[in-house]
């Protein structure tokens, strides 16, 4: 088996597992809407929310959409890696074993519980900063997300990482000899 399947695999398996056992460890401890965990005081906090829609909460109830949504992308990514070679292939594979990780863990929330389990909340108390983003963004806090939501991002970002410093075979290829000079000149 080639690795850049093997890397896929083995990145897939590990976001699906960190998303499914954090969600897990959430729904268990703290009940919904009502306890938070203070990680960094006044910045980031723990805390249970169910959102049945998209990021920032965009389609709401949609959960069709959000399945026909996945199972498009993970064919589109199923494709991507076949069609993966060359030298940056197990890097790209680690990129788009990491998409589908975040896209599959938000996946089974919706398919079992028609909806997400997000816990993660980003925000600041700082009176001068949350007072400017009141005013610009009409929040002092980020939506709150999960580790799928986390993989997604740190995926594409993988990729186009991998992508900015992916060398063109082409450009590699050494340059076809001169043609020497006729000596009858």
């Amino acid at each position: 088996m080639q690795r850049k399947y093997i890397a896929f695999g083995v990145t897939l398996a590990a976001w699906l597992g960190a998303d499914q056992l954090t969600k897990w460890l959430v729904v268990k401890n703290l009940r919904e809407g009502v306890d938070t965990v203070a990680i960094i005081d006044g910045l980031l906090t723990f805390e249970h929310a169910r959102n049945t829609g998209a990021a920032f909460s965009m389609l709401e109830g949609q959960m069709a959409v959000f399945a026909v949504f996945t199972v498009v992308a993970l064919g589109v990514i199923g494709q991507m890696l076949w069609q993966l070679d060359g030298k940056g292939a197990t890097i790209q594979a680690v990129a788009l074993g990491t998409i589908a990780g975040g896209a599959l863990g938000n996946g089974v929330d919706r398919l079992l519980y028609q909806s997400v389990t997000d816990f993660i909340r980003v925000y600041t108390n700082n009176p001068t900063v949350s007072g400017w983003l009141i005013e610009a963004i009409g929040s002092n806090a980020w939506p709150t997300f999960n580790i799928a939501d986390v993989a997604i991002f740190v995926g594409l970002g993988l990729a186009a990482i991998g992508m900015f410093f992916e060398e063109d075979d082409a450009e590699l290829a050494p340059e076809p000899p001169a043609k020497p000079l006729d000596a009858n000149l």
